[in-house]
């Protein structure tokens, strides 16, 4: 019995060491994995979209070059948690997750926002006031729980359809919901010349940040981690980060 428990201390012992050779190739070479979720992150966008870009210049004012490979959110998690990968990105904070990652400072910041015709009298400051006015709901989209009670309520009226740019801009609903930095990207593909006829609220109706994953299970994680955030930190107060957030950053390859 003894000797089978010492067996597979050592076998544990060399897979552990396997996974960090794979994870990190070379001192200057680091594993990483992202979903395809443009334009955050997609295989199919430059620089991988933004956030890969972000993550990237990151590594490279730590001196270290990154390969990242594409997943479905969920099978880049695991294999991430497992050891497989050195990080994955982006994730919301979540208790669950603590349990098995070391989270970064935020590298992406979330915000949605409501579309309105720029000739709208529509101020927001309060779900209510909301009220009286057409939501454009995108098909297959959920709304936030709030308009789902005004609209239950039958406080506000909506429509469904695959196209909230045009029915807003055709005055044919009043507002949708669409992440900002999405939003800017989309309305000048969907609307072309007439993007300007639909503008964002200021007032973001939620903000949420996403951060890099790096998992416990990998005695280096702490140290990259740490090294991460400091590089991090330079590039936001040299200006470096701010610029790279701009919807020029999700053109197609």
């Amino acid at each position: 019995m003894r000797q089978n428990t010492t067996k597979y201390a050592v076998r544990f012992l060399v897979s552990l060491f396997l996974m960090h050779f794979f994870v990190v190739q070379s001192d200057a070479q680091v594993k990483l994995t992202t979903c395809d979720c443009p334009p955050y992150t997609s295989n199919l966008l430059k620089d991988g979209g933004l956030t890969t870009k972000i993550v990237r210049q990151v590594f490279k004012k730590m001196g270290k070059e990154i390969v990242v490979d594409f997943f479905p959110w969920k099978r880049g998690y695991k294999l991430t948690e497992k050891g497989q990968y050195a990080a994955t990105f982006p994730y919301l904070k979540d208790p669950a997750r603590e349990k098995h990652f070391i989270y970064s400072e935020p590298v992406v910041l979330w915000e949605s926002k409501l579309y309105v015709h720029r000739d709208a009298k529509i101020r927001f400051e309060k779900w209510e006031d909301l009220t009286g006015y057409v939501q454009c709901l995108p098909l297959g989209y959920v709304t936030f729980s709030p308009l789902e009670k005004l609209y239950r309520e039958k406080k506000i009226f909506r429509v469904v359809t695959q196209d909230c740019w045009n029915m807003v801009s055709a005055g044919h609903a009043d507002f949708f919901i669409e992440d900002g930095f999405v939003g800017e990207i989309t309305k000048k593909k969907i609307l072309g010349k007439a993007a300007a006829e639909v503008i964002a609220l200021k007032k973001a109706i939620s903000t949420d940040f996403g951060y890099v994953l790096f998992p416990k299970i990998l005695s280096a994680s702490e140290e990259l981690a740490n090294r991460f955030n400091k590089a991090l930190k330079a590039l936001v107060q040299q200006g470096i980060i701010q610029k790279i957030h701009s919807p020029d950053t999700s053109e197609q390859k």
